[in-house]
This record gives structure tokens, sequence and C-alpha cells, in this order.
């Protein structure tokens, strides 16, 4: 009889999924002012209005009681106001998102299969963050000044260059993202 040896047990390697979409996109600037000018872009004008609408009504009350000057008074404080709203805030909102920007000159390489997406940042050659969760967690993605907003929830979003692609394209990760039922901007992408 033939003694037969035991072999150790092979472990079975996982096949990668395939890698559809990649990008590398650097940190900087224009990246910071297109994060900073779509997130104010909603905000301000609401913010202008409810200004403007808060000195119309004292306006009104002066000229209910006879006081034309108090009221045309505060009807030009008013519209100052939101003149100097309209121009300081966006410049406030770029200033304190690029000072934000931690790893200023960093690239960030994102990484799309069928399921996954996965973003590293590197700075100076050091992965300075990595984080992977599945394509279904995107809430939306919205292309905005030549730039991918791939938003992970209201107030988080990877910045991704529309012209940063080294794998795919920007409208074949848009199409991908509505696959998963994710609400896109494809629309404006060229094909």
């Amino acid at each position: 009889m033939e003694e037969v040896q035991a072999s150790a047990a092979q472990p079975v390697q996982e096949q990668p999924e395939e890698i559809l979409f990649r990008s590398q996109t650097p940190l900087g600037e224009r990246e910071a002012y297109a994060l900073a000018d779509y997130t104010s872009r909603k905000m301000l004008p609401a913010f202008c209005i409810a200004m403007l609408a808060c000195f119309a009504v004292l306006a009104v009350l002066g000229f209910l009681d006879g006081e034309i000057v108090y009221a045309v008074t505060l009807l030009v404080v008013g519209a100052v106001t939101v003149v100097g709203l309209a121009v300081a805030l966006p410049r406030i909102l770029r200033r304190n998102t690029l000072k934000n920007l931690l790893y200023r000159g960093a690239v960030n390489t994102v990484t799309a299969t069928k399921e996954q997406i996965a973003s590293v940042t590197e700075y100076n050659g050091e992965v300075v963050s990595s984080v992977r969760f599945p394509v279904s967690s995107i809430t939306k993605v919205t292309a905005y000044r030549g730039m991918l907003l791939v938003f992970v929830n209201r107030s988080q979003a990877l910045i991704v260059g529309q012209d940063a692609f080294t794998v795919g394209s920007a409208r074949g990760f848009c199409d991908l993202c509505a696959a998963h039922g994710i609400k896109t901007d494809a629309k404006k992408l060229p094909r």
C-alpha cells in the first residue's frame, strides 16, 4: 500500500475585482475653490435675500410711521450690506476652505471597481489618508468647474478632476454610480 502524504492546504487566492476607473487629482487651490464655490452657491443667495427682507420690513415700518429718512436709510444700508455679503462671503469661504486643506499639494488617487471605491491621499510620498467604501454609499456625484464632487454624505466629498482619469472616464464613472441608483450629473459630461 502506498502511503499518501497530507499536504498543507493552499490558501485560496481571491481574485481582485477589475479596476474600472482610476484618477489622480492633485489637491490645491483649484480644488479647494471649486468645493467652496459649490457649497456656497445655494446658501449665498438665500442669505442675501433674507438680509434684504429684514431691512425691507424695517423700512416698511419706518414708512408706516412717517419716518421717510429712516426708511430710505434702511433700504440703502440693506442694499449695501447685501452687495458686501455677495462679494465678501465667497472670498471668506474660499480662503477658509484653502486654509483647512491639510495637505496642500497632496495627490488623491481614487480607484473604483464595480462595487468598491478606494481613496488614497499621498503627501510627500507618504499615505496620509486611506478609505474604502461601497459604491452604493455615495449619495450623489456632481460635475462642477471641471471637477466631480463625489459626496459620501452631505458635508464630505471626494474631489476628482474630470480630466484626471488614467483608467476610464468621468462619464463612465458617473454611469457606474447611476447604475447603483446614485444621482449624477452625467448629462453634463462629454461621452
